[in-house]
């Protein structure tokens, strides 16, 4: 499954859940005061997060048997006052990237296998 978005402006709710194998997820955010919520379910799964704004609050969840590679995120992000929370679990190891520029962003990572 691949699943890629772009999303421009202020003020956006994306809320998503992704079941299945080999998920790869790609999602570039140009703006303010979006709200993005993923889950995703799967044996494998790969998603890559672009953030460019301010006030943002990212949630995002792995899950599932992680079976081969296991699970891996990778955050770049530009802007100030942002909340990111990453929690991955599986049965194999679990990989987390994260990338900041500028200031008083909030940072939570749980991993686990």
């Amino acid at each position: 499954v691949t699943d890629t978005k772009t999303i421009t402006g202020n003020g956006n709710t994306i809320t998503q859940t992704i079941q299945g194998d080999n998920i790869t997820t790609t999602k570039t955010i140009t703006g303010d005061n979006n709200t993005i919520t993923q889950n995703i379910e799967t044996s494998n799964s790969n998603s890559t997060m672009t953030i460019l704004g301010d006030s943002n609050t990212i949630t995002a969840g792995m899950t599932g048997v992680s079976a081969g590679g296991g699970h891996q995120s990778t955050m770049n992000i530009t802007g100030v006052s942002n909340q990111y929370t990453i929690a991955q679990g599986g049965s194999v190891d679990t990989v987390v990237n994260i990338v900041t520029n500028r200031s008083s962003n909030t940072v939570s990572v749980t991993t686990g296998n």
